[in-house]
Formats: C-alpha cells, structure tokens, sequence
C-alpha cells in the first residue's frame, strides 16, 4: 500500500512586502518582487524543476503517493501562464498524481485576471484560496496590499465565473485599532460574495514584521485584547450563520481545507519544493531557509537544514499547530510522524514550556493518551497568548513564546 503524501510548491514572489506578514521578513524586497522577465526569476524555475525530478525518484522508492497538492507563498497567482505550465508539467512528469483529492493555489487579488484563472483551471486547481485579509480601503493601505476593497472583492466573483466551485477567502479581525464596525463591514461584504469558505485569522503581531515595529514605537494603534477577542467571536457568529461551521481555528466552511488539517494534525507525510519550503519525510525536516534565493538557484537539491522530528523546537510547532484543530493530536500520528510518544513528547524542554504558557488560558484535555483543547476555548487561548507576548501585551518584556517555537 502507497503512503499518502502533501505535495507543496513554493512561490516566493509578491507584488508588496505586507506589513504583516511574517515568511517576509527575511526575503529582500528586490528579491520578493522579481517580475517574470527578469532573468533570476527564470531561473528559479528552472531550479524547481531540478529539485522535483531529483527528489521524485526517491519519494517513489520510498512508496509515496502524493494525495493533496498545495501551491502557496509568497503569492502562488502571480506565476505566468508559461511558469505555472513548466511546473506543472514538471510535477505531472515526475509523480504519479492520479490520486490527487484535493488541488489548491493560493492568490492575491491583483495578480488574477478571467485569462490567469482560466490556464489554473486548466492546469487542474480545482479550489482557490484569495487572500483579500480586509475590505477597508484604509487598512487595505495600511498593511502594504495592492489590491483595493473593489478588486477584492471582483477576484472572488472572476473565480466564480472561471469554474471554481472551492473558494477560500482569507480575511483578519484585530488589526490595531480596528473598530468593531470596520470588521464586520468587511467581513459582512465577504458573506455576499458567496465563497464556500473563509479563513478568520485574528491578527498576529508577528515577530520581525513591519507592522510590530510600529505597534512597539506607537505609530500604528494599539492592541486591545477585549476588541480582538470580541471581533472574533462576533465573525465566528456571522458565519455560523451564514452555515459557514468552524472546525479549527479560523477554518469556516465545507469542504473542510484537507491539506490544511493534514499539515496541521500530521496527517501525512509533505514534501516542499521551492526556496522557504519545508519538508517532512519519514520522520526527518527539511527545509530551505526563505530569503536565500541565490543559494537555493545554485544548489536547488540540496536542504538548508535537516533535522528530526523530535527536535524540541520542532515538536513545539507541531503541538501548537494540532491543538488548534476541533480535534487535536492523535497519538497515534503523531509517534509515526515525530518517532515519539505524546507522553515523551510533553517531557521535552521546548514543549513542556508551550504547554505552560497555553494553560494559563484553557485546559489542555488528555483523551486516552491523546490531547485537545475543548473546541469552545481553542480561539480565546490562542488569541490571548499571541496578546501576551505582542508590544504592550502582559508578557512582552519576556521572551516571545514564538521563540521557545522557532522556524524550521
């Protein structure tokens, strides 16, 4: 029997450095913004190509079968027809695809036109995740997008008109100084576009963002966690609804996002191709560190980094992630893909202070030997503590809880 495997393709181009965006920060913006002529561009194509049709054999020999293929970013739409066709072509060639069940690309409203959402349909995208993050002209301007409230939401009804019957809309409640009023203005405008699911993420002043710098010198509003809490339980309100049903944190919607859960429960297996990508290969990370693209052109088989699994900071991001699904982690998965335990998992240094830091806020249930949090608490206690550790928060001036996290 095959074993089920996260196809991820990484685009690491934008039109704009968003000020909130934390895969960001470490990509020059002369690097985020090469436009498809440019000759460096080309040649990252190319360099995926390389990758995929080194790594393919080997993923076959070990008897993966890529079931969900997630194309993201950076800003995935952004790719030409010819690019989007090359990689394609190149990932057709090299895996065995007939049992993909699931096909996503992620997109930034200003990069989609009727003729770029046609050759995705064509190319197989059956669902499309469209990152509008605010119907506010104002905040629009002020997080770095280059798309307006209009074009906004016109993306979601030219996806509608392409075929997509599978749209994501990706939208933020929280922003600094964000008015009760503005939030559901912009998420009421979402409901009438129709999408069969949105994505409610409560802003996070990320580390190393734009926007957390303003935050800290005092430019850009504040953070209130009663504002942020009671925007997203008034979204969650609205689209419950609307018949838009939560089963994770900021997940709406049916279908449910397959490689969503699957990444966030490990679920399977994934394999990245693309500079910033990350892989999870038989209990082994791999990953190429985003912002080093000239690295990754001159040697694109090749991994930054290659760590197990168990590594304490590792375990910490997987554990945060599962326990924001309805859920949670299943013991089971997680020794086959981590090689331990959930009771050897809480032992380590890095989890064990996570699990301390999320308990201020919810209880953390042990269901057999496996663990969740109570779906009801999931957003208070992930909000508050991402609250906590944000400029002015009530545990700022401690080391951030996304340190103890890490990147990998």
């Amino acid at each position: 029997m095959r074993t089920p495997l996260l196809v991820y393709v990484h685009i690491p181009f934008c039109t704009a450095k968003c000020t909130f965006c934390d895969w960001v920060t470490d990509v020059p913006p002369s690097d985020l913004r090469l436009g498809s002529s440019h000759s460096r561009r080309q040649k990252y194509m190319h360099a995926v190509v390389a990758q995929i049709e080194a790594c393919a054999p080997r993923l076959d020999a070990a008897g993966y079968m890529p079931m969900l293929m997630y194309w993201g970013g950076g800003t995935a739409s952004i790719l030409t027809e010819s690019e989007a066709r090359l990689l394609m072509a190149s990932l057709r060639d090299n895996l065995e695809l007939s049992g993909l069940q699931e096909i996503t690309i992620e997109a930034s409203p200003e990069t989609l036109s009727a003729w770029s959402l046609a050759y995705f349909r064509d190319l197989g995208f059956a669902r499309i995740s469209i990152g509008l993050q605010s119907l506010d002209d104002r905040r629009l301007h002020q997080i770095g997008r280059r798309h307006n409230a209009d074009q906004g939401a016109a993306s979601v009804a030219a996806a509608q008109a392409a075929g997509f019957d599978n749209i994501n809309v990706d939208l933020i409640s929280g922003f600094p100084n964000e008015t009760l009023k503005e939030f559901t203005g912009s998420l009421e405008r979402v409901l009438e576009l129709g999408a069969n699911h949105v994505s409610l993420y409560p802003y996070r002043p990320a580390l190393g963002t734009g926007m957390r710098r303003t935050i800290r010198d005092g430019r850009a509003g504040e953070i209130n966690l009663h504002e942020q809490l009671q925007a997203y339980q008034t979204g969650r309100a609205l689209l419950e609804q609307a018949g838009l049903h939560e089963y994770a944190l900021s997940h709406f919607g049916s279908p449910v996002c397959s490689s969503d859960i699957a990444y966030f429960r490990l679920g399977m297996d994934w394999i990245g191709f693309g500079s910033g990508a990350t892989s999870l290969i038989q209990q082994e990370v791999l990953r190429t560190r985003p912002g080093r693209l000239d690295d990754y052109l001159k040697a694109p088989t090749e991994f930054d980094e290659r760590m197990p699994a168990s590594t304490g900071n590792i375990l910490a991001r997987f554990l945060y992630q599962a326990l924001s699904t309805f859920d949670g982690v299943d013991a089971a998965t997680w020794r086959e893909r981590t090689g331990l335990s959930v009771e050897k998992t809480i032992e380590v240094r890095e989890v064990s202070t996570f699990l301390r830091a999320l308990e201020r806020y919810c209880d953390v249930e042990t269901v057999g030997s496996s663990l969740r949090i109570p779906p009801e608490s999931i957003a208070s206690a992930y909000i508050s503590l991402l609250f906590d550790s944000a400029p002015g928060g009530r545990n700022s001036a401690r080391p951030s809880f996304e340190h103890v996290l890490g990147a990998y």
